[in-house]
């Protein structure tokens, strides 16, 4: 039975080979969901591109074990044994095994070390902090909301980090 094969494969975090819809495939398995009209779904990540993919079990031709190892990107859902566990896909909007909590990329914080420049616009008198030594200002609003002519400006402060 295929389910048993692919179960067994990403327990051990190894890549199955997947016979769907009259083709091959490399997929790393993760998780299984119900669909609401009662169809499986395998959740799966293509292992040469790294794209998230759904396969239905009942249109599944065939599944191989590998000896071709995967780290995981999600928690694994997938047992080796016993029960089977499949929540329903209306539930489950973020990718397989990330908690509802995660569904946002983590964004790194840029940190920078030097001088920051404080530079005051000649025209609103509005002030930005620059990275560089740059007196040019872009395209930007006044104090009151309005567009502002000014692009440029002069030197009011350098702060150090």
């Amino acid at each position: 039975m295929p389910l048993e094969v692919i179960r067994f494969a990403a327990a051990n975090h190894l890549c199955v080979d997947l016979a769907y819809k009259r083709s091959q495939r490399l997929i790393e398995p993760y998780s299984l969901r119900r669909t609401k009209d009662g169809s499986l779904l395998l959740h799966a990540i293509r292992h040469a591109s790294g794209e998230h993919r759904a396969y239905r079990i009942d249109q599944i031709e065939g599944a191989s074990v590998t000896d071709i190892p995967f780290i995981p990107k999600y928690a694994i859902e997938l047992t080796p044994a016993g029960s089977l566990h499949a929540p329903s896909t209306q539930h489950t909007s973020h990718s397989p095994g990330r908690s509802p909590s995660s569904r946002s990329p983590v964004r790194s914080i840029k940190s920078h070390h030097g001088p920051r420049y404080v530079i005051e616009c000649y025209a609103c008198g509005k002030r930005f902090t620059h990275e560089k030594y740059n007196m040019k200002l872009g395209k930007h609003k006044d104090k009151q909301g309005h567009p502002c002519s000014g692009r440029m400006g002069h030197l009011i402060d350098t702060k150090w980090s």
